[in-house]
């Protein structure tokens, strides 16, 4: 019987690799949630458990209006401060992460959140992770369990906020970096550890009633394992 040549194991085991769970190809945990595989103009479907309130206050999928961009965003439209719009989706339990996401705001104001949540899936109270953008002030809130820091926040070259924020849980509490992706480089603008931390259970992105309208679009929305 002849032996394998050495090359053609080598490439059998690269071949058996490619396709493991654990490659890179399979780390999106939201996968099964990508906007794009809704139809266009009307509301996010399973996963995600949609909140709105009439047409005064709606999320649908669409793209913004600008050049070079996916299908795979949403718009958010609230113009009612009596209702606060959201979308909630469940995620495997998650420690370790990278959230990844888009934001753009065509009036240049608004107010929106996106929310890693814990254990109780209690909006609010259990964020494991929380970012929310300020109405027209350049500014968000960063935190944890709503230990908050407010961070200056801004795009000098792009209409798009292309956003990358990675998380931990830690003994000393949730290690949380904020990265803004600009002009090819991943910078970072602001690191630390707040109170509290845990297990990542679900995602919620919503608007505020706090502030009288907010138009705004959110897209290419990834959350995967380190």
């Amino acid at each position: 019987m002849s032996r394998q040549k050495p090359s053609f194991l080598f490439a059998c085991l690269l071949l058996l690799f490619s396709f493991s769970p654990d490659s890179k190809a399979a780390d999106n945990l939201l996968e099964d949630a990508t906007f794009g595989q809704y139809e266009e103009g009307k509301a996010p479907g399973s996963p995600w458990k949609v909140k709105m309130g009439g047409e005064e206050a709606q999320i649908v999928r669409q793209s913004p209006p600008l050049d070079e961009v996916s299908q795979d965003w949403v718009r958010f439209v609230d113009r009612d401060q009596d209702v606060k719009v959201y979308m909630r989706a469940p995620v495997p339990e998650v420690k370790k992460g990278t959230l990844d996401f888009k934001l753009h705001f065509p009036e240049g104001t608004g107010t929106l959140f996106v929310y890693l949540v814990g254990e109780t899936s209690e909006l609010d109270n259990d964020n494991v992770l929380e970012f929310k953008v300020l109405e027209s002030s350049g500014n968000v809130y960063i935190g944890a369990h709503r230990n908050r820091k407010l961070i200056s926040f801004k795009s000098n070259s792009s209409p798009i906020l292309d956003v990358s924020i990675e998380f931990e849980a830690t003994p000393a509490g949730e290690a949380i970096a904020v990265y803004l992706k600009e002009n090819g480089q991943r910078n970072l603008v602001h690191r630390e550890t707040f109170p509290g931390g845990g297990a990542v259970k679900e995602i919620a992105v919503g608007t505020d009633t706090t502030t009288a309208q907010t138009e705004a679009y959110l897209g290419d929305l990834t959350l995967t394992p380190r």
